[in-house]
């Protein structure tokens, strides 16, 4: 990036060219100037033309700046004054595009009225569209020195509001106020002059803010009342004395020369950087403009005398214009006061115009109140290449609308673009590169602008879902472009570039997105989202191929959508080992998945294979009255017995009744077919169950009941 693209970039990001009818110069930011006796000029048609209105009324110094197209943002007399009585001889002001109060200095702030450079804007370099207004007072008139203003244009409905007023930045100082950008394109140096004679102070403002002031001292005292510093940099011209300057290191290197009994206020470098004007007194001729080639190896023997000032009783401040030319402000014996030009500062060529000096292109009449400032630029905003008989323009990037033109960056007799156009303007269809070539009356001059054409792109306005999201949760959305937007509206008004909130299942999301060349409205249907459904199962292991109560098993649970297990005994592994299971117990596992979500899985044990626990039992009573209940006292089990016998003993001892068939009914409580009485009775029981050796015996006793 060059100087000239720092300060276009830093100042209002993407550029845009102007319609047709508005040629687009690379120097659109000083396009409007404001000074003097309500003097407002324009420089759209590459000519200066005085327009109206403005509320400028200053005696010297002032600064304006207008935006990438050329449209007015503001602009100042620098600062006021007061009288002997404390009453304001001159308020200062900074005004808005519309030429009403942005900041009233109330006469106590801001710079002093008489300084040729009591003020200077620069773009903010960390946020793009704001600006830092820098005011200048001599030390000796009162303590302000070096102070700053900061102004938001995004305030007061573009018409942008000071909301950092009269800061101090360095103190004691004398009057000069410029700045140049850093090398690395990262922010400034200002460069002003310290208290003493031989002393110049730098300043670096980068997106930090700004730096430690740094007071260096020259090898000459001829310091003057302003300051100018060549548009590449490389060169400071500080009262009568060129030094070089590193812009890397914010150091004024060494001194070049000194120019005896020249002005230290109407004096500039060419946009090229090759030449440096100033003007001073001749016996002969009386006042001179005269020109110096600062690349020579003797500049003050490369002396060119430019034009003799006729019937001049004063010059001001000399200011690179949009167009390239030097223009200052000159005053005749009659006292009016007008604008002075001088026309190809660069040429040296014998088939172009050498520079010509042209009084009064602009006369203003008379006045009152005598001014002799021009508004003070950075003037790298200026800058280009030059050489014996071509000028160069920096490259310029430059971001387009369908349908919009771009223009040569500067008026000449014809135009020879890369495209076999001629004409002023062209519409590019597409991005790309475009050269052109300008013969002017100055020689020729190359210009190349790469243009992107911008059309509004395909957008859509996508959810951000994170790993775990539920439904009900809070949902970032967003529109997904490229470019990205620059700025979006969604459906409840909000401007951000994102929203978050918690849609309803199936809510329709509606946004309108912003772009350099138009917008676009945009909806989208709230995502569903789908919580991974538990599918798992429990595994039995065990070391026997039919499971049978008391035997010990490995319960395991396998599957999709959990991501935790909790077992019916609070152990949480995906498997367990049961030690003697019971049949009648439940063996379950609680699984945890996503959003809450849980399933309860029982174990399944299949004990259908396993032999049953065979039971035996006697009755405690009988009750043989042919019911159907209790009739008979039998031996009760669930499986078969082997080598059965049972006997029955009345409460003498007598026997009463003995069997060795299991299968047989049972005693009905009869002996002999005679019943016996109601009583207790005594039995014994041997029996043995299939499959084992273990005899079971058993004995007690019942009661018959009739």
């Amino acid at each position: 990036m060059n100087i000239r693209d720092l300060y276009l970039s830093s100042a209002f990001g993407c550029l845009f060219c102007l319609a047709a009818v508005q040629p687009l110069l690379a120097q659109n930011e000083a396009l409007n100037w404001h000074f003097g006796d309500s003097i407002a000029l324009s420089f759209a048609s590459g000519q200066p033309l005085q327009i109206s209105p403005t509320s400028m009324n200053t005696v010297a110094g002032c600064a304006a700046i207008s935006d990438a197209t050329g449209n007015l943002l503001f602009y100042t007399n620098g600062g006021g004054q007061l009288d002997a009585l404390g009453d304001p001889i001159s308020n200062g002001a900074i005004w808005n595009r519309n030429h009403t109060l942005m900041y009233d200095m109330m006469g106590t702030e801001g710079g002093q009225l008489s300084a040729d450079q009591s003020s200077l804007i620069l773009p903010d370099h960390a946020t793009a569209g704001n600006y830092y207004l820098l005011t200048m007072v001599d030390s000796r008139s009162n303590d302000r020195g070096l102070s700053y203003f900061y102004i938001d244009m995004s305030l007061n409905g573009g018409l942008g509001e000071v909301t950092t007023a009269d800061q101090r930045i360095f103190n004691p100082t004398e009057l000069g106020l410029a700045a140049t950008p850093i090398s690395d394109q990262s922010g400034y140096w200002i460069v002003i002059y310290g208290e003493n004679s031989n002393e110049l102070v730098v300043v670096r403002l980068d997106d930090t803010g700004f730096g430690e002031p740094q007071v260096q001292v020259l090898e000459t005292d001829e310091i003057g009342t302003s300051i100018k510093i060549s548009p590449d940099g490389s060169k400071i011209a500080a009262g009568n004395s060129l030094f070089d300057f590193d812009n890397e290191s914010g150091e004024v290197v060494e001194l070049l020369t000194t120019l005896p009994e020249r002005s230290r206020t109407t004096h500039s470098f060419t946009p090229d950087s090759r030449f440096y004007y100033t003007t001073f007194s001749n016996q002969t001729l009386g006042t001179v403009v005269a020109r110096y080639n600062v690349e020579a190896a003797n500049i003050l023997n490369s002396e060119e005398l430019i034009d003799a000032l006729s019937e001049t009783s004063s010059t001001g401040l000399m200011q690179i214009g949009p167009n390239g030319n030097l223009y200052f402000i000159e005053s005749d014996m009659q006292g009016d006061i007008g604008l002075s030009e001088i026309v190809c500062p660069s040429s040296s060529f014998s088939s172009a115009p050498l520079p010509t000096y042209s009084r009064f292109i602009l006369n203003f009449g008379s006045t009152d109140r005598p001014y002799r400032g021009l508004p003070n630029y950075v003037d790298a905003l200026f800058a280009n290449l030059g050489t014996e008989d071509t000028t160069f323009l920096d490259p310029i990037n430059l971001s387009i609308c369908p349908g919009e033109s771009i223009n040569a960056r500067q008026i000449g007799m014809s135009y020879d673009w890369s495209t076999n156009e001629s004409a002023f303007s062209i519409m590019p269809n597409e991005s790309g590169t475009y050269n052109l070539t300008i013969t002017t009356d100055c020689g020729v001059t190359i210009d190349q602008q790469v243009v992107t054409v911008n059309a509004v792109p395909d957008a859509e306005i996508r959810p951000i879902l994170f790993e775990g999201s539920c439904p009900g949760d809070s949902i970032p959305f967003f529109v997904l472009s490229s470019p990205a937007p620059d700025s979006v509206i969604w459906f409840d008004s909000t401007r951000a570039d994102t929203i978050e909130f918690a849609p309803a299942e199936g809510q329709i999301i509606r946004a309108t997105a912003f772009y350099a060349c138009g917008s676009i409205d945009l909806s989208s249907q709230a995502p569903i989202i789908e919580v991974e459904e538990i599918n798992a199962q429990i595994f039995v292991d065990s070391d026997t191929t039919q499971l049978c109560p008391g035997d010990d098993i490995s319960l395991r649970v396998d599957g999709l959508g959990f991501n935790s297990v909790t077992w019916f005994n609070t152990e949480e592994s995906l498997s367990i080992t049961v030690s003697s299971v019971d049949s009648n117990a439940i063996y379950d596992v609680v699984l945890s998945g996503s959003c809450n979500s849980t399933d309860t899985l029982v174990a399944d044990l299949d004990f259908s294979r396993c032999p049953p626990v065979c039971e035996s039992e006697f009755p405690d009573i009988i009750t043989p009255n042919g019911d159907g209940r209790n009739d008979l006292f039998r031996l009760f089990t669930n499986c078969p017995v082997e080598d059965y016998q049972l006997v029955i003993f009345n409460r003498w001892g007598q026997e009463v009744y003995s069997s060795s068939n299991a299968d047989e009914r049972g005693w009905d409580g009869t002996k002999n077919g005679e019943p016996q009485p109601m009583d207790g009775y005594l039995y014994i029981a041997s029996f043995r169950f299939p499959l084992s050796d273990e005899l079971q015996q058993k004995d007690g006793q019942f009661t018959l009941i009739r």
